[in-house]
């Protein structure tokens, strides 16, 4: 974690960003206290589509989902 004053933040931004952007988080202060904290958006790498979660279980135990996630994977 990387610890700076807000003026320090405003003056460097892109360099702070930049950090954040590789993984780094912020912990921003101002007059010795802590004020803010800048962490970068963890999203899931897998698309919302392409995550497996069962829409129906059809008969033979096989999710809907399933068939249509690798339907598109083999580019149907």
């Amino acid at each position: 974690m990387i610890a700076v004053t807000q003026t320090e933040l405003r003056n460097n931004i892109r360099k702070y960003l930049d950090a954040v952007r590789q993984g780094e988080e912020l912990e921003v202060y101002s007059r010795g206290k802590p004020i803010a904290l800048v962490t970068p958006i963890r999203r899931n790498q897998v698309p919302s589509w392409k995550q497996d979660r069962p829409l129906v279980k059809l008969p033979d135990g096989v999710s809907a989902s399933r068939i249509i996630i690798e339907e598109r994977e083999e580019g149907w």
